[in-house]
């Protein structure tokens, strides 16, 4: 499949539209705005990655990608993401949603087990969502404008900067959460209004492990494991100030 640089307009009305096929596909530009459920990867070939390398335009029916069986990739390489007023994005069993631009949810965002990636340069996370697993790559910066959790597993291999007065939850009410910092970890608030990484549950606290750099200017560090903030081999501060860490589990 040769996209041309032109548009690819997907439109059943009914039943399921799936995009699928043994091989990658890359699209310029594409379409679907008809109220058949939109699904990237078929029942009998996973492992696929479907790109779109110019705009994506999404409305009128729920969007998965993968399925109960097998796992795919959505990149959105020149785009951001907006999942609109209605509607339910649902990355199924472990597939990924790659974006370029920023992750709006007005409507539903149903995680399982998948993964949404940042892979652009300057991105933001715009409105509050809960994540499984949140990853941002090298080469992003990806501000967190909003309060999130992360069910899973954050791993941060670009840069992550908590807005003023937000909130980082990691874990759920029944299972213990993981952030992986390989990157850079951002703060710019000062001693007021600083940011907050805690647990979900103070029954299940996070593993927070930085083998990348901490620019710390203000952070509520809470109800960790007994590593607490895990610097380890490989671990930079550039900055670590205005710091408070609270509830932080004790060895037995």
């Amino acid at each position: 499949f040769n996209h041309a640089s032109q548009t690819v307009t997907l439109n059943r009305t009914s039943g399921t539209q799936v995009v699928g096929g043994s091989a990658d596909t890359t699209f310029n530009n594409l379409t679907h705005t008809t109220a058949a459920l939109l699904q990237f990867g078929d029942a009998t070939t996973g492992g696929r990655t479907f790109t779109v390398a110019g705009t994506f335009t999404w409305s009128g029916s729920n969007l998965t990608v993968g399925n109960a069986a097998l796992s795919d990739t959505l990149a959105l390489t020149n785009s951001s993401l907006t999942i609109p007023t209605g509607l339910t994005l649902a990355t199924l069993n472990s597939s990924t949603v790659q974006i370029s631009g920023n992750w709006t949810r007005d409507g539903t965002y149903t995680a399982n087990s998948g993964t949404i990636r940042f892979q652009g340069t300057t991105q933001s996370i715009l409105t509050t969502t809960t994540f499984s697993t949140l990853a941002i790559a090298v080469g992003s910066t990806t501000t967190m404008t909003v309060d999130v959790d992360v069910s899973s597993t954050l791993n941060v291999n670009g840069t992550l900067a908590l807005s003023d007065s937000r909130t980082l939850r990691l874990g759920t009410g029944a299972a213990s959460g993981t952030a992986n910092v390989a990157g850079t970890l951002r703060t710019t608030s000062g001693v007021s209004s600083r940011p907050t990484i805690t647990a979900v549950s103070t029954s299940f606290r996070h593993d927070f492990n930085v083998t990348g750099t901490l620019d710390i200017n203000g952070l509520l560090f809470r109800y960790a494991n007994a590593n607490g903030m895990d610097l380890q081999v490989g671990a930079a501060v550039t900055k670590l100030d205005y710091v408070a860490f609270t509830f932080i589990e004790t060895s037995a």
